[in-house]
């Protein structure tokens, strides 16, 4: 089978994955304000509901044709113009049980996920076979008495789901790079590094 991108809303999916040996890193900057005045109850002032994330990733490039693939997605989006998607690095859920090909629901383990659902939500599934699947969450509702999360998608799957023929099952990224100007560093005439930061754009997830 090959990938099963859908529900992009006709954005494109950032092609290469970071090198994981650098750890990505996440910057969450909170936006609460804890508050205590003299005789009166401690409260938590939020300034901001959905605060943007931030991640820096770093890339090694030991074939040209994938710099160039770079250098070209880089132009393209012309840093910090167009926006696209990308796959979080972090696994956002676990799958709770196996589902068959046409499901359009997906029980994952309890992560209480409908805490935070906002109704933009798009997730991958990293497929073994190397495929990817890309879907729009319809609802996350919490089966409490099953212990277990109830995730609805728009499209539904086209291949069986079991909980062993695929890597991780994470949220996609609204985002734009951070910088107009990518900084390569050559180690060798073929061998490059590459670092740089894109962050979510909370504003703007299409519908």
């Amino acid at each position: 089978m090959a990938d099963s991108l859908a529900d992009l809303g006709g954005y494109d999916l950032f092609p290469l994955e970071p090198d994981w040996s650098t750890r990505p890193t996440n910057n969450y900057r909170l936006m609460k304000d804890l508050l205590k005045y003299p005789g009166t109850a401690m409260s938590l002032n939020s300034f901001i509901d959905y605060v943007p994330l931030s991640y820096e990733l770093g890339f090694t490039f030991s074939e040209e044709q994938d710099m160039y693939n770079m250098a070209d997605f880089f132009h393209e989006k012309r840093g910090r113009v167009h926006a696209f998607w990308f796959k979080a690095p972090h696994r956002e859920m676990t799958l709770y049980q196996g589902a068959l090909s046409g499901a359009t629901s997906l029980y994952m383990e309890r992560n209480f996920a409908h805490l935070q659902y906002q109704g933009h939500e798009r997730i991958y599934i990293d497929m073994k076979s190397e495929d990817l699947l890309t879907r729009k969450v319809l609802s996350v509702t919490d089966d409490e008495t099953n212990n277990r999360m109830s995730v609805a998608v728009n499209t539904s799957i086209d291949r069986d789901l079991t909980l062993t023929n695929h890597w991780s099952i994470g949220k996609l990224i609204f985002a734009r790079f951070s910088e107009d100007s990518l900084i390569w560093q050559f180690k060798a005439a073929k061998l490059a590094q590459l670092s740089f930061t894109v962050t979510e754009l909370v504003q703007e997830y299409p519908s």
